[in-house]
């Protein structure tokens, strides 16, 4: 007895909520009947052509004369040339549907998408803008005055301080042509001059030679550069990152520093093979360091390497900053 009971109550539950969604439905379809109504009866404005007339709830059929729908109880309603786009290609919606389904429209622009991929790269020095400071003459390093890989160099700041016995020698053969001094021996000065400058004695020891009259084997070399220090690729018994040495023997050709410039650098990026092709050579990259929040970097990609790293599919990208 209690279930059918419960049974009847819950059919009555069912019953009176169709009847409120279909009142419900009822009410807002008179509402919309009872509008367009409104505008069926409304005059024509001034400057207005009618193309046609339709029933709103059933717009694709089309009638040259005013009157009731057949299809609904409601007016047809006049269509005008503007509204229909007179012919033009296009959407059009009534602003009541505007309203209803919370439609908003903007002006239509022709603009370029932009694709912005966002990866993780480091820092490397620029292979190009690196220098080598060079022994020009057998001797030994004295003093070393940068001691570090890593460390920075201003332009013109000492290097390493070298006794050579050779630049002794040609110290004293240039101070004796020049001793000497008559207008034949002009050309041999000069010649005695540039020799010292190929021997790597710096300009500023040279015109202190001039000067003061004395030779000195001690020449300090000093960086051609601003940058920072690198670690030699090998020394000359094959050991790997040497760098000079205080005492240690040089000989002619022997590289003793490696300068690398700070004035551009490159940037290493992977970036996944999947997202590769929307990488061009020349490209505008913005850039970010950790270490220097907020701060943004302007970089072009300069060169794109051909092969796919296989263990983490990736195309590394290199960036001139």
């Amino acid at each position: 007895m209690k279930r059918r009971i419960f049974f009847i109550a819950l059919i009555a539950l069912v019953f009176a909520a169709a009847g409120a969604g279909g009142g419900w439905w009822y009410a807002n379809m008179r509402a919309e009947m009872a509008e367009y109504d409104k505008q069926a009866a409304a005059p024509t404005p001034p400057g207005k052509k009618i193309l046609y007339y339709h029933d709103p709830m059933l717009p694709q059929h089309k009638f040259d004369k005013p009157g009731k729908s057949p299809f609904m109880d409601m007016q047809l309603v006049p269509v005008y040339a503007d509204d229909d786009g007179d012919g033009k290609p296009g959407v059009k919606i009534s602003a009541q549907a505007t309203q209803n389904l919370g439609a908003r429209t903007a002006v239509a622009k022709l603009a370029q998408l932009a694709r912005t991929i966002e990866t993780t790269g480091t820092v490397a020095f620029d292979e190009s803008a690196v220098e080598v400071v060079q022994a020009r003459v057998s001797g030994w390093i004295e003093k070393l005055h940068a001691k570090s890989p890593n460390d920075s160099v201003a332009a013109g700041a000492p290097l390493a301080s070298i006794y050579a016995p050779e630049w002794l020698g040609a110290q004293e053969e240039y101070l004796a042509v020049k001793k000497s001094g008559n207008g034949a021996n002009a050309d041999l000065i000069s010649a005695t001059r540039a020799r010292l400058g190929y021997l790597g004695i710096p300009e500023a020891q040279i015109a202190a030679l001039e000067r003061d009259g004395r030779a000195n084997p001690r020449v300090t070399l000093t960086a051609p550069r601003s940058g920072v220090l690198l670690p030699l690729t090998a020394d000359l018994t094959g050991v790997a990152n040497a760098f000079a040495r205080e005492g240690m023997q040089v000989a002619p050709g022997m590289t003793l520093f490696r300068i690398a410039g700070l004035a551009s650098v490159w940037v290493l990026a992977d970036v996944p093979e999947t997202q590769s092709a929307a990488l061009r050579i020349g490209a505008q990259v913005e850039l970010q360091a950790q270490a220097l929040e907020g701060k943004t970097f302007k970089g072009v990609i300069a060169v794109l390497q051909p092969e796919v790293n296989q263990a983490t599919r990736t195309v590394r990208a290199r960036i001139r900053v």
